[in-house]
């Protein structure tokens, strides 16, 4: 029996599904970026919103739109708290740094002896096309008389009794609608502290429709421009974070519901801990209960085995005891299992790896375990890599007094 470790490490968030998938449970682990390799090399960002083209938008979008992009990156890269992001970089004199530019996004504004960053740049070029009117719209409506009846010997009450069949009439209206339909196309490119090309990434048609009014069942304010454009890229731009940052991946994970079923009641209300302390106790009374069972079988096969007349006879014989000592682990495969998401959840991934390797062990057409265990063996790889990742930034962070 292996020990377990219940400590939680700080890279490590836990989750539960939702109301309508009890059996679902979720951890988050810290990955390495997706594309960039050296991100020392990058660690300290500016971006800047090269060249922007937009249709369909008032005067004013451009500047507001680059710096929604602008905001929304730095945002996202910031969240997953690896790389540094700033507005400025600025030379070591004070001066300079108050002087800066006022299109300040809340950061970072920094100031080092020996400015060293990577450029995000990025081209968009965007589209939305209004267009309204009205909709013909039938509504069904019924309508249902009630006449009142008393009810009870000794206190007699009046309740509400069906009177006649329901009436059914449509209602046609013609119903305002508005209708937005965004497109856009996303060109990204990264230069390291070199000004080398590190990362290229193009999102070419990008689309959103949005109805409001007429047969739409959405009742919503009046989308902004800016709501629209951040709609359209927000998911595009948080691939692109994951491309170059290490960040946090949800991962969801399925309770076996055939295990115990008190741990799987706890496992499904998140007591983690005390499911994997409760289970532990379970595995190792069963696994005493087989040890039993496998002595009683070994003194009967050791008992036939010297009474075999022939060699095929002995094989024969081991075949057999082979299988009925591997039949008694197969109804712990749900519990190994398990034990494995539970351990996978708290984070100890070489103990998750055994106990997935166990409910296989234990019944070979157990294949959610067989995944599991090429699942873990990849995050433990990439583990590995993020563990040689540095990205410490050298530089200082000051206030910025016109805030």
């Amino acid at each position: 029996m292996k020990v377990l470790l219940y400590s939680i490490p700080a890279a490590l968030l836990l989750f539960t599904g939702c109301a309508e998938q009890k059996s679902e449970v979720y951890a988050n682990f810290l990955m390495p970026p997706k594309e960039i390799k050296n991100v020392n090399d990058v660690k300290n960002i500016q971006i800047d919103v090269n060249k922007i083209r937009i249709n369909g938008l008032s005067k004013n979008a451009k500047k507001d739109v680059a710096n929604m992009i602008k905001g929304k990156l730095s945002a996202l890269v910031y969240k997953e708290q690896f790389l540094d992001v700033s507005d400025d970089i600025l030379g070591k004199s004070l001066k300079n740094f108050r002087k800066e530019s006022k299109n300040y996004h809340g950061y970072g504004k920094f100031y080092t002896d020996n400015p060293t960053t990577s450029k995000l740049k990025v081209d968009v070029n965007i589209n939305i096309k209004k267009t309204t009117g009205k909709q013909r719209v039938v509504t069904k409506l019924v309508s249902q008389s009630y006449g009142v009846k008393m009810v009870g010997k000794k206190y007699p009450r009046p309740v509400a009794v069906k009177s006649g069949r329901p009436s059914v009439s449509n209602v046609t209206n013609n119903v305002p609608f508005i209708q937005y339909v965004a497109t856009a196309d996303l060109d990204i490119k990264l230069y390291n502290s070199h000004n080398k090309v590190v990362y290229t990434k193009s999102f070419p048609n990008l689309s959103l429709t949005k109805k409001l009014g007429g047969s739409s069942k959405s009742v919503v304010e009046l989308p902004t421009d800016l709501s629209i454009v951040s709609e359209l890229l927000t998911n595009k731009l948080r691939e692109v974070v994951f491309d170059l940052s290490p960040h946090n991946e949800s991962r969801k994970l399925v309770i076996n519901e055939k295990g115990n079923p008190t741990v799987v009641a706890l496992m499904k209300a998140t007591a983690f801990s005390e499911s994997a302390n409760r289970l532990d106790d379970v595995i190792s009374k069963q696994e005493t209960a087989i040890e039993t069972e496998k002595k009683e079988l070994k003194l009967k096969f050791e008992e036939s085995l010297k009474k075999a007349k022939d060699q095929k006879a002995k094989d024969s014989l081991t075949k057999s005891y082979n299988e009925k000592v591997k039949s008694l682990y197969k109804p712990l495969t749900a519990d190994y299992e398990n034990m494995g998401i539970l351990n996978e959840i708290l984070g100890d991934l070489e103990t998750a790896n055994y106990y997935y390797g166990e409910a296989v062990n234990a019944d070979s057409a157990n294949k959610l375990a067989k995944l599991s265990i090429q699942r873990v063996n990849n995050t433990l790889d990439k583990q590995k890599h993020l563990n040689g990742i540095k990205a410490k930034s050298n530089y200082k962070n000051k206030e910025n007094k016109d805030r």
